[in-house]
């Protein structure tokens, strides 16, 4: 790897380089690095100097050493999805009457005094719903 990186230009062309002795496609050799390849490719050549963050993936990927990963990122146990999966599903909420009131001609959800905001169960309109 080179080791006088400085700007994103030339760690552009490093990675350029990198993918090609590798014989890989380039946005298929920076996809660890980004969810938008060609898009950090534009601004890393447009960079005067990337952050240090990005500049450590970069010669992670580079050297093929253990990447870093992002600030906000954090490995998270299964734990709490396998509670979310067991627990019972959320309480589905009433059915909202959505038809004008015939006296003010508003929705009862929106704020109609004359009727409820729920449909009762066997009282809708349309068929039932």
């Amino acid at each position: 790897m080179m080791t006088n990186l400085e700007t994103g230009a030339q760690y552009a062309d490093a990675l350029r380089q990198a993918a090609h002795q590798r014989g890989v496609p380039l946005t298929a050799f920076i996809a660890p690095l980004t969810a938008s390849p060609r898009k950090f490719m534009t601004q890393l050549t447009e960079a005067r100097a990337p952050r240090p963050l990005t500049r450590n993936r970069i010669r992670a990927l580079l050297d093929e050493t253990t990447m870093p990963r992002p600030r906000g990122i954090r490995l998270v146990d299964d734990a709490p999805r396998k509670e979310a999966i067991d627990s019972p599903p959320a309480q589905i909420p009433e059915r909202v009457d959505r038809e004008p009131c015939p006296r003010c001609a508003v929705r009862a959800d929106v704020g109609c005094r004359h009727r409820p905001w729920t449909l009762k169960s066997g009282t809708g309109n349309l068929n039932g719903l």
